[in-house]
């Protein structure tokens, strides 16, 4: 992946814990993670969400870090959006995928 621009992060932190680690979720396993941008108020879900890793905001590039994540159900293994429809994973916007060299989505297919 080409080296991208600096990018300001920001850190999302609700409770005391959090403030030592970077996302609620700290296990091995992908998890499905809630992100809203401080920023720009645009918010999303995603089915890519890691423990200690963020996400860009697709409209201000924007690093966030998930707000809430929980354990994947079966159905959201292929990342099924509110309303069933399939959404392709953004490489570019994910920190995990920019940290592997390339998609995140070839390390989890225990699902």
């Amino acid at each position: 992946m080409p080296n991208k621009k600096k990018k300001k992060t920001v850190i999302v932190s609700h409770s005391k814990k959090m403030e030592e680690n970077l996302t609620p979720y700290q296990g091995k396993r992908r998890s499905y993670g809630y992100f809203q941008c401080p920023d720009c108020d645009n918010s999303w879900e995603s089915g890519y969400s890691w423990a200690n890793m963020g996400q860009d905001c697709r409209l201000c590039d924007t690093l966030v870090y998930p707000y809430k994540q929980r354990p994947l159900k079966k159905v959201q293994q292929q990342d099924q959006g509110q309303h069933g429809e399939h959404r392709q994973h953004r490489e570019d916007l994910c920190e995990k995928c920019e940290e592997l060299g390339h998609s995140c989505t070839w390390e989890d297919d225990n699902y």
